[in-house]
Order: C-alpha cells, then structure tokens, then sequence
C-alpha cells in the first residue's frame, strides 16, 4: 500500500523554459554565452560543493548583466513560476488522506529555499530531498536510498513521479515504483488504478 509520494519539482510541480531560455529572450544574450555555466560551474552548485552567487558572479560582464547577483537571482527564480495548481491541489488531498508528500529535485541551495519558501511548496508537502544536501543527483540510486532512509518506509509503500527517465530508473533501481509524468493524467491513472 501506497503511504508516501515523491514529486520531482521542474518538469512536474513547475513547468516553463530553462533559465537560460528565458535570460536569452529577455535580454537579447546569446545562448552560446550563457551555457558554458552550467556546462562548466552549475553543476557543483547542484551538488553543494560550490556556492552558486560565487560562481555565477564572473559570467555576468560576459553576459553584459550589470544589475548584480541577487537582482538576476531574482530574475532567476521569478522567471519559472509556472505551476501546475490541479497537481499542487491535488497533493493536499493526497495528505488529507493521509498519504505523505515530499519533493525530490536536482537543485542548489539558494533555489531550494526559493522553492520551499518563496513559492510555498514547504506548506505542501511533509518533507523535500535536494540534491544539494546530500550531495547527490538523482541520477544516483544512493540520493533515493537516504531518501527512504529519511523517510523510514520500504520502497514499496513510496510512489514516484518525474519527468526524467534516468531519474526513474534510479529510484527504481533501489525498489521504488516509479511512473513517468508527462500531464496530470498520468496521477488520475495511478489513483484510477489504487482504487
């Protein structure tokens, strides 16, 4: 019996462009002069082996950003509100229920406590795993062990949802069942199917 959900955050509980998209279209800087910060840097700030203000700060004269780190953290974050309430009302039936919910992402530390805070998402739901913290993506079957460590549940009472493959096959590699979420039809078929 399902007693515990995991939801990934970007691609599931919020939808839009990548950062870099949106920053491009903005303010006219080219995608070729962005990427190679996340292609070079981003990565260990996902991790939390690096600070994301820090390393950010020597791309943003390359980008021609004159407003300052907190400014384009801002533009940053505010940039990828898009989220998905049917699914966000949803989980508060879910833990009406009974059921609880915690959020699964690859995410840094600043942007964490943006989601958990700034969107609210900490009201939601009963706990979050980042990447950051345990300094693991989800790409590694261990970040999803801690997690039901965490938890205290077998994996089989945990339900997953992403819109990752290679994330899915990492939960389920450690035993926990996992569905690919591409719209909210796909939770209406796993509830469909519990009942």
């Amino acid at each position: 019996m399902t007693t515990h959900i995991l939801i990934d955050v970007d691609g599931v509980l919020i939808n839009g462009e990548y950062f870099s998209q949106e920053l491009s279209k903005a303010y006219g800087i080219p995608l070729e002069a962005i990427m190679p910060f996340f292609k070079e840097k981003f990565g260990a700030c996902v991790l939390g082996k690096a600070d994301l203000k820090e390393e950010i700060q020597p791309y943003l004269e390359t980008w021609g950003w004159q407003d300052g780190v907190e400014a384009l953290l801002k533009f940053w974050f505010s940039s990828d509100e898009e989220v998905e309430y049917p699914l966000l009302a949803r989980m508060g039936v879910w833990r009406s229920e009974g059921l609880k919910i915690y959020l699964a992402s690859n995410q840094e530390k600043y942007r964490r406590d943006y989601v958990m805070e700034g969107l609210c998402f900490g009201q939601h739901v009963d706990g979050a795993f980042f990447s950051c913290d345990p300094g693991m993506k989800k790409t590694d079957p261990r970040f999803f062990a801690e997690a039901l460590r965490q938890m205290g549940v077998p994996a089989n009472q945990v339900i997953y949802f992403d819109d990752e493959e290679e994330n899915l096959e990492s939960a389920r590699s450690v035993g926990i069942p996992s569905i690919l979420y591409a719209g909210l039809k796909d939770v209406e078929d796993w509830e469909m199917g519990r009942k």
